[in-house]
């Protein structure tokens, strides 16, 4: 019926809690398991990186472009 069991994982304890159960079914069966971390988006913001920066003294900061466009 099923040939591969899938769990994805956040990090916290309450999704770890399934791991007992996914264990026994998945032993029971004979299939293996798959594990996923999940790790939410990241904000646009840290998708940026500097690409030239201006002369010492000025007032403006350093310009930026995405890195995903």
């Amino acid at each position: 019926m099923y040939d591969r069991i899938f769990v994805p994982l956040d990090g916290s304890p309450f999704a770890e809690q399934v791991l007992p159960y996914v264990t026994r079914i998945a032993t029971g069966m004979g299939i293996p398991v798959h594990l996923m971390q999940v790790v939410p988006r990241c904000p646009r913001l840290w998708l940026t990186r500097p690409t030239a920066y201006t002369r010492a003294g000025s007032q403006r900061g350093p310009t930026t472009k995405p890195w995903i466009t």
